[in-house]
């Protein structure tokens, strides 16, 4: 299905009318969902890799290898995390999908 571009914008909306501004983008978003496909592919592989090393239960403190990769079942300490951030702004950039 093909869509539509409706250039109405809200009424708190600056137009910026610049092809160059456009372009990149285009090619941003283009990149981030590259990206994204990216991650969910290494996050899928890491997942597998994962379940596979429950099979050698390899205990907290202990080290294995498997070729050239180490592997390490670390523990981690509990620790309270607590901060104050100063103001900011933050520019955000989403495409109207």
């Amino acid at each position: 299905m093909a869509v539509k571009q409706d250039d109405q914008t809200a009424i708190d909306e600056r137009v910026f009318d610049s092809t160059e501004l456009e372009r990149a983008l285009e090619e941003r978003e283009k990149r981030n969902h590259s990206l994204k496909a990216v991650r969910n592919q290494f996050k899928e592989a890491d997942e597998k890799v994962k379940t596979m090393l429950h099979e050698f239960q390899l205990a907290v403190g202990e080290v294995g290898r498997c070729g050239r990769f180490r592997i390490e079942h670390k523990p981690v300490a509990p620790r309270e995390v607590a901060w104050e951030t100063p103001a900011t702004s933050r520019l955000t950039i989403r495409a109207d999908d």
